[in-house]
């Protein structure tokens, strides 16, 4: 019996430089990342974006993404005050 019956393929960070979009490269890109995880049997294909990215979400849509969570976060401290913990 397979160890982990449910593969999941995670994309880790994906992006297109600003002055290439537009071109088909994303597209294809996904397309090829979807052909290999299938290779591998991956039931699902996953990944995260900024939800403040309109741009990221239109085009994740058109590929045949499906939105299902929502991740929340709190900021605790502010950019500046970080930095000085760190020192």
């Amino acid at each position: 019996a397979d160890r982990y019956p449910y593969k999941l393929c995670y994309i880790d960070i994906f992006g297109v430089k600003e002055e290439l979009r537009g071109k088909g490269i994303g597209t294809g890109l996904i397309d090829r990342i979807k052909g290999r995880a299938k290779e591998l049997g991956c039931r699902d294909l996953q990944l995260s974006f900024h939800a403040v990215n309109s741009r990221a979400e239109k085009f994740y849509k058109k590929m045949g993404f499906i939105f299902d969570s929502i991740t929340a976060i709190q900021k605790l401290q502010k950019e500046r005050e970080q930095e000085n913990d760190s020192i």
